[in-house]
């Protein structure tokens, strides 16, 4: 790549057709992306300087709240107050217990003000802390309450994480968690009735954040929500639990994150400073997915139950680059395919010795295609091979400068990618029928790519992504995408 190319861009013009070339002319500039077949290349994109006149709109991501579990509160006096049903209404929860000095002193003002502002839309709940009906029984006449008074569930107290007492949750009339308190601070009564004042007149979320500028595509992309999650991570992977429910994995070196499909952090754990980026499938067969995390230039694999956090680690052959999920194949379990320093790599996750794919030169990046070969990698010597199980090479073709890889299991061909990308993946994530490919620059771009053609769907001006995902998180069986930057993570949906 020449120096001087600031971006990963194929528009001279924001409304000019996609610069779609056959194969390299002698001087000209290297593509940023070449997508190939065992043919050959079938189109390249040629980077290009932004311009001063390019129209901006800018992409906005309103505040994030966590949003109160649709759950029922079973009540003291027979019933249940249905939380998901309460919506159009300020909704206050307040977990206390008999025991409890201060929640004691905090009730009695609560009573005050649900009986001042429950005609205005109120809906106020006293939950006691799984004490017996006897002791709360007593309390409550002691205290002359009146409003509903509920019992802490399992589940509540797990969607809540309720570790202290009193806490008090203020949810808006959408159910969105517009305050917290944990413990007694000082003036908490107050504290209450002010934001419970402030909701019932206006529980408008305030304007929308500017996140990146859109120069292509505005209406074909918006925000799903997006979050401060306090990580710069540096790999993302989204399983589906025994329960169904999926959860967001983003890894750190040394720690891994889950995020309910909500963006609600649920849970951390630690594993070894390897951990970098993250690859899924179901490498055991046992019909769950897992989760294999590495750091580029190690040794070290480390293989991660997305349920437990429990791990375990072992030693590639050679320092790794790419991995990839090698699916089942004959006598030949599922696993993974290593793009080492010594060559290409099929493994197991258990201690079967790796088989080695094709010839023993240093290999940068490894993609695994939905049917033919066994593997599509990027060798050092800038040829793309694509791989039998045996080992054999189907085809061989020169791919040009490149670094990465990124492959649509449906569309045909294989992406490569010059140096620079941060991060490449492919999917339906417009909504079109179509399958298009995403890919974020060094210079801070973010691209959506036509898979077939290679034109320009969607271009964005977005500095700091660390990393990109693609997955159907809402089971519409259209993709997200997922865009980790800096400390936060973006989900970006079909409108």
């Amino acid at each position: 790549m020449a120096r001087g190319c600031s971006a990963l861009v194929l528009l001279a013009l924001v409304s000019s057709p996609l610069a779609v070339r056959g194969a390299d002319a002698p001087g000209e500039t290297a593509p940023a992306l070449r997508w190939m077949t065992a043919s050959g290349a079938r189109w390249e994109l040629s980077p290009s300087v932004p311009r001063a006149d390019d129209v901006v709109i800018e992409l906005r991501a309103p505040p994030w709240f966590r949003v109160l579990p649709d759950v029922e509160i079973p009540l003291l006096d027979g019933g249940v107050f249905d939380v998901g049903s309460a919506r159009g209404r300020i909704v206050l929860l307040d977990f206390w217990a008999s025991w409890c000095a201060p929640c004691l002193k905090e009730l009695p003002r609560l009573q005050e003000l649900y009986d001042r502002e429950s005609t205005r839309g109120l809906a106020a709940v006293a939950v006691n802390a799984q004490e017996s009906d006897e002791l709360v029984r007593t309390a409550v006449e002691s205290l002359k309450l009146t409003l509903p008074i509920g019992k802490l569930t399992k589940t509540l107290n797990r969607e809540l994480q309720i570790s202290s007492l009193p806490t008090v949750v203020i949810a808006d009339r959408e159910g969105r968690v517009r305050a917290r308190w944990d413990g007694y601070p000082k003036d908490l009564e107050a504290a209450i009735a002010k934001r419970v004042g402030e909701l019932l007149a206006d529980d408008s979320v305030g304007e929308a954040i500017p996140i990146a500028e859109m120069l292509v595509g505005a209406e074909r992309i918006r925000v799903a929500w997006r979050r401060e999650v306090g990580v710069s991570a540096r790999g993302l992977a989204l399983i589906r639990l025994p329960d169904g429910n999926p959860r967001i994995y983003l890894s750190e070196p040394g720690r891994i994150w889950t995020l309910a499909a909500d963006g609600r952090i649920l849970d951390r754990f630690t594993v070894p400073p390897e951990s970098g980026r993250l690859v899924q499938g179901d490498f055991d067969g046992d019909g769950a997915e897992e989760m294999v995390a590495f750091r580029p230039g190690s040794e070290h694999l480390v293989l991660i139950d997305p349920e437990t956090g429990r791990h375990r680690q072992w030693d590639a052959p050679a320092p790794v680059d790419d991995v990839a999920v090698a699916p089942t194949s004959g006598e030949h379990p599922a696993g993974l395919v290593l793009a080492t320093r010594s060559g290409l790599f099929i493994s197991g996750v258990e201690d079967a010795a790796p088989r080695r794919l094709g010839p023993s030169s240093p290999q940068a990046a490894v993609v695994v295609p939905a049917a033919g070969a066994a593997a599509v990698a990027l060798a050092v010597d800038e040829t793309v091979g694509w791989y039998q199980a045996d080992g054999t090479a189907a085809a061989r073709v020169p791919a040009g400068s490149g670094w990465k890889l990124v492959i649509d299991r449906v569309a045909e061909g294989v992406g490569v990618l010059r140096l620079g990308t941060i991060a490449a993946v492919a999917g339906d994530l417009l909504g079109s029928g179509g399958r298009e490919v995403a890919v974020a620059s060094a210079e801070g771009e973010l691209l959506i790519l036509d898979a077939a053609s290679g034109e320009t769907r969607v271009r964005a001006r977005w500095p700091g992504i660390t990393d990109l995902m693609v997955r159907d998180l809402d089971g519409d069986g259209v993709d997200e995408l997922f865009v980790a930057e800096n400390r936060a993570l973006t989900v970006l949906e079909a409108p």
